[in-house]
């Protein structure tokens, strides 16, 4: 099957073949798809047997003629064609894709072509089709695909769309409309096309189908009807004559600011002369942009307008574009300026571009109502304006993407259409070439076309001033000839331990503008997996490191194995049979192996049955021959070499006896250019028998740096001892939020950021100190404080009911900045009304005629308390909405009782695997394992929580930080957060 992407091979293939009297509508899409691909189609009619010899049973048939033979069936066909470019994506870009292609086609030349031929059940597949495409702009994907083709050109087919009624199916209508003006069936079926547009209307459409009818002030406040509401559609609240002025004055929101559309210009062909957005494709803009709101519209713009565009890093969290000596802030703005001309060619575009541009200053029900102005617009539309990108597209885009509160709204409106369109822009090639280019944050003033120039979105280069703690510098180091390695065993995943070399090995390379070898010691296969490799570089890739260069051992076998012949030959080495357990106790004791002595040419021909994996071989290994009664028991004969006959995994049966690590890395080190070797301070006796190898085998000098290991109290790193709690099922696995792997404690909270703090706040310490975990959960704090929402949550055990009795109005949506000390976190929604929730502990409290402050909302005075056994089941409370003493008061944390509030949560609380601080040689784990690692408590939490994806982290109000495990989904399953440590406490 051909899958390439050139057409030399095809040169033949120019001969489309079918039966006289067979449907055409097959052969009309295989030959738009042929148009789109540039597949060299020619369609010959065949009515004669003889025409075909040979291949009579074709000529029943649809067939394509290929240099490997005949195709037959006009689904199989249209894939052949449409798999020639790969690239254009009319199959799908991925399996689940394509298997919807398939599924399209099948039902174009089965289901529907029976249903229209025998005219049955046609309004419920149309109705079939309607419903799908409410939700998606194709069929299959974001994209027009082969299957889009089939099912169009068979509606199209003996001009069905232009006899049958449609009205009933809108989205189907929009779906029609939308083929028809993609420049793939526009200039096949001119025509059709053109008939099509007389039918809707084309071009000839008034101003009020065009758009909505132009007012002076258009109020936001009074939308149009919506099909599903979750919140009221207004804030207006409701004020009774008996009210107190002082509760209206609280109650009464304030009046929405009316959108005010600009007059369309009447010359709008081009600016004039001087203005300076003529020269918007001659000048050169600085875009500076730092934080969550990618500047995806600007980016579009600009390759919209072809602008150069210089990306550089915001000192805060914003986006502002240096343009002409004046700033332009947020993506919105930027979008509309770069634009600008395009806006003013077209009235239809200019009203939608200002309309998203007044819409991206809103909040709270202005927002939401916006937004459902726009999905009305939506219902039968691709495209804001006409029938392709447009500048207004563009511009709402960015009003939509800036900021949380588009995905807050859709969580709690039905904004289908709206939902489409979006999710249609996002897989657009050009949007989805800016979300990806701007997947990566600027880190210097680096020029770049429209395109853009960036680094890692988990960029650490702006913690590089943590390493000016280390008070000393790698000897010998020379700027730019640094190489370091992390030499992993590809045996296990990276924990804390790991992620400390790892950081130190990566930070010095880059210090000294050096490389860092990411090596894998795969000496063993009775250990190490494939899947283990993939799941290192992946964790390297969480603490936000990428290496320079990625190498194996294995690699290199052929040369370790003529070192070690090497040193036999020398008399250095020699080989040994000593039982595992007797040669343990002759090291331990300083006593020499009854083999020590072998000559020369024995041990050689004992290597090589060894090499061999003979039945003698595989009794023997090779020991370093250095010195049986030196103090330092790491020189006492160290065994190099040893037999193992199970396949590795790169290098299969080739070979059947490995070195080992300690023999390996100094001849490793050599050939890959390490200048310095970074070592745990647990290996510093083997040190004297790394510079050993060294000298006996003629290797080029390492320098070795020792650092301390990272010692933390209660903390198991053993891959036995792990693997042991997620056999017994005391962990759910080696990314438990409770294991000290490197994915563990990330998915319990930590920051990369914080980590490396961590690691460089240590300095050049090499003292073997046991630490506590609270200093590590300390830094991350300074991390996470500043920067992370604040939302509301109570626990759900016995919530109190509390009633505002001079609370009149309807319920109340405002919106908050979600940090009160750092706007640019973002804004959240709060909602207020006269039935609130509080916790049973806060009730519990209170007193009649007590003061207290309801968080962000204002004081309140406690006029009834109802108690049942104790427990205190309702309050009735009196707003004090000219009340502004805070100081003395209790804070209470409270929660609006409404249907998309309250959502049900579960925090969770994790210890300590083991009970001990430190385990010695002599203590058995099993002893002093935590049967009591996780504590679980039922809470609620505010409407905020339902746009929490996993992985965000939070801080709730007066409880702690959370990370999200697992996300609103629906109402009766609870979400689910794990408490972040803080430092406060003496837990994990």
């Amino acid at each position: 099957e051909y899958m390439g992407g050139t057409f030399q091979t095809l040169s033949e293939m120019t001969e489309f073949l079918f039966h006289a009297s067979n449907n055409d509508i097959g052969a009309s899409a295989c030959e738009v798809v042929a148009k789109a691909v540039g597949f060299p189609l020619q369609l010959k009619q065949v009515a004669d047997e003889s025409e075909v010899p040979g291949h009579e049973a074709l000529v029943k048939l649809p067939a394509l003629q290929t240099p490997y033979g005949f195709i037959s069936g006009w689904a199989a066909i249209l894939r052949y064609i449409a798999r020639t470019r790969q690239d254009i994506g009319l199959l799908g870009e991925n399996l689940h894709q394509q298997a919807q292609v398939d599924q399209w086609i099948e039902f174009s030349f089965a289901g529907l072509t029976t249903a229209l031929v025998l005219a049955v059940d046609i309004d419920k597949l149309l109705s079939c089709l309607d419903s799908h495409l409410l939700h998606f702009t194709y069929l299959s994907s974001f994209r027009l695909s082969a299957g889009d083709l089939a099912v169009f050109l068979r509606l199209l087919h003996k001009d069905f769309l232009f006899n049958y009624d449609l009205s009933p199916f809108p989205n189907l209508s929009r779906w029609i409309d939308t083929c028809f003006h993609h420049p793939y069936v526009n200039h096949l079926h001119r025509a059709s096309y053109e008939k099509w547009c007389h039918k809707r209307g084309y071009p000839k459409l008034s101003e009020a189908e065009v758009m909505p009818p132009r007012s002076a002030a258009i109020k936001f406040s009074t939308p149009p009807p919506r099909p599903v509401v979750v919140a009221p559609a207004t804030t207006a609240t409701k004020q009774t004559k008996e009210a107190p002025a002082a509760a209206a004055a609280a109650a009464a929101p304030v009046a929405p600011k009316p959108l005010v559309i600009p007059d369309f210009p009447e010359s709008h062909t081009c600016y004039p002369a001087d203005r300076p957005r003529q020269l918007a494709a001659k000048a050169s803009f600085v875009l500076k942009w730092k934080g969550r709101d990618v500047p995806v519209g600007s980016y579009v713009a600009a390759k919209l307008q072809s602008v150069k565009i210089t990306f550089e890093a915001a000192v805060r969290e914003s986006v502002q574009l240096h343009a002409n000596g004046k700033d332009i802030n947020s993506d919105t703005e930027i979008a509309f300026f770069l634009l600008e001309d395009q806006i003013r060619q077209s009235e239809e575009v200019w009203y939608w571009a200002h309309f998203a541009r007044d819409l991206a200053t809103r909040s709270g029900n202005e927002f939401f109502e916006g937004c459902n102005r726009l999905n009305n617009r939506l219902q039968l539309r691709t495209y804001l304006a006409g029938h392709s990108l447009s500048a207004a597209d563009v511009v709402t885009f960015a009003a939509l993407n800036s900021g949380p509160l588009y995905d807050g709204a859709k969580k709690r409106f039905d904004f289908t259409c709206l939902d489409r369109y979006i999710s249609s822009l996002q897989h657009s090639a050009l949007f989805a070439e800016a979300i990806d280019a701007l997947k990566q944050k600027p880190t210097a003033a680096a020029p770049a076309e429209a395109a853009g120039a960036s680094a890692d979105t988990k960029n650490i280069d702006a913690d590089d001033e943590d390493l000016s703690n280390f008070d000393i510098k790698l000897p010998g180091a020379e700027m730019g000839k640094v190489v370091t390695r992390f030499p992993p065993e590809p045996s296990g995943y990276l924990h804390i331990g790991h992620a400390k070399a790892v950081i130190l090995n990566h930070s010095f390379a880059k210090m000294y503008g050096g490389k860092m070898i990411l090596r894998f010691d795969d000496t063993n296969p009775s250990k190490e997996r494939s899947e283990f490799e993939e799941a290192i570089q992946e964790d390297l890739g969480r603490l936000g490191i990428t290496p320079d260069a990625i190498t194996r051992t294995s690699d290199h076998f052929d040369a370790i194995i003529q070192y070690a012949e090497k040193l036999i030959r020398q008399g250095d080495a020699y080989m040994d049979k000593t039982e595992q357990q007797e040669m343990r106790e002759q090291r331990m004791h300083g006593i020499e192996s009854v083999y020590r002595n072998q000559s020369v040419e024995e041990n050689l021909r004992l290597w090589s049955e060894m090499l061999n994996g003979t039945p003698e071989g595989q009794k023997w290994c090779m020991r370093a021959k250095i010195d049986m009664q030196n103090v330092n028991k790491a020189l006492r004969d160290p065994v190099c070499f040893r037999y193992n006959g199970l396949p590795h995994q790169h290098t299969g049966t080739r070979f059947v006896s490995y070195p080992t690590y300690d023999f390996a890395c100094p001849i490793v080190d050599s050939i890959d250019g390490v200048t310095h070797a970074l070592r745990d301070r647990q290996f510093q006796d083997r040190n004297d028998q790394y510079q050993w190898f060294i000298d006996h085998m003629g290797l080029r000098q390492i320098v070795v740096w020792g650092f301390a290991r990272l010692n933390l109290m209660r903390c198991l790193l053993s891959k036995r001892k792990i693997q042991w709690f997620v056999d017994t099922k005391r962990v759910t696995g080696w990314d438990d939020a409770r294991v000290p792997t490197i994915r563990g404690i990330l998915r319990r909270g930590l920051t990369v950021q914080a980590l490396r703090k961590f690691v460089f706040s240590q300095g050049a310490s090499k003292s073997l100190n046991l630490m506590s975990w609270d200093s590590l959960w300390t830094f991350n704090k300074r991390v996470i404080d500043p920067i992370v929402p604040r939302y509301t949550g109570i626990l759900a055990d016995n919530v109190c009911h509390v009633t505002i009795v001079n609370y009149t109005g309807d319920i109340d949506y405002r919106t908050r900045d979600s940090h009160p000390k750092n706007a640019n976190v973002g804004l959240k929604c709060v909602i207020a009304s006269g039935k609130l929730l509080i916790e049973q502990s806060d009730a519990a409290t209170l007193a009649r005629d007590e003061k207290v402050t309801l968080m962000g909302w204002g004081n309140v005075l406690v006029k009834e308390i109802t108690a049942n056994n104790g427990v205190v089941t309702e309050i009735k409370a009196e707003l004090l909405a000219d009340d502004k003493d805070f100081k003395s008061t209790k804070k209470l944390s409270w929660l609006a009782v409404e249907e998309n509030n309250n959502i049900p949560c579960e925090l969770l609380e994790l210890d300590h695997l083991i009970t001990k601080d430190k385990l010695e040689e002599e203590d058995k784990f099993e002893d002093f394992v935590n049967e009591n690692t996780l504590v679980k408590r039922s809470a609620l939490g505010d409407t905020n929580f339902r746009t929490l994806e996993r992985g965000a982290t939070i801080q709730i109000e007066r409880k702690g930080f959370f990370i999200v495990e697992q996300p609103f989904t629906k109402k009766n399953v609870p979400m689910q957060l794990i408490e972040i440590p803080d430092g406060r406490f003496a837990r994990t």
